[in-house]
């Protein structure tokens, strides 16, 4: 993982190219991500099974059956090999404790992968506004649209 001065360099670069994003969303963006890892203590172990997991996601519109259903099977091989090796780290029971926090950031991880596609998309309009020459126009309304500030 990248060192806590590394990241807040690259949001600082971040947000010198991007100034139609408010600084709270790249904060939330950029920096919040980092707290839920550190508050529970998730080691580099933990963390690529996690990713894995995420990965094995299955609820994408674009999927078949057949590969929802082999997505689903890794997930669950993953999930058991998470949950056992926290118990084997921590015990069964603050093991299966820690299960619960590492899975309840993937919901986490899905919103902040939502609100990056909706900045994504927002500098993309804004870029074409741009060219367009009606960028002062729109704005405005583009970022109350895009991120839900209403």
């Amino acid at each position: 993982m990248y060192k806590a001065n590394n990241i807040i360099e690259m949001f600082q670069r971040f947000i010198e190219h991007t100034p139609i994003v408010p600084i709270e969303i790249l904060e939330e963006l950029y920096i919040r991500i980092l707290e839920p890892l550190k508050r529970i203590n998730l080691t580099e172990k933990e963390y690529v099974l996690l990713k894995t997991l995420i990965y094995c996601y299955n609820a994408l519109t674009d999927l078949s059956e057949y590969a929802r259903s082999i997505l689903q099977k890794q997930a669950d091989k993953y999930s058991q090999l998470l949950l056992r090796y926290l118990q084997l780290e921590h015990g069964e029971i603050k093991g299966a404790q820690k299960y619960a926090e590492v899975i309840s950031l993937m919901g986490t991880f899905f919103a902040i992968a939502e609100k990056h596609r909706q900045v994504f998309l927002l500098q993309r309009l804004t870029r074409e506004c741009i060219r367009k020459e009606i960028y002062m126009n729109q704005r405005p309304k583009l970022v109350e649209e895009i991120m839900h500030l209403k």
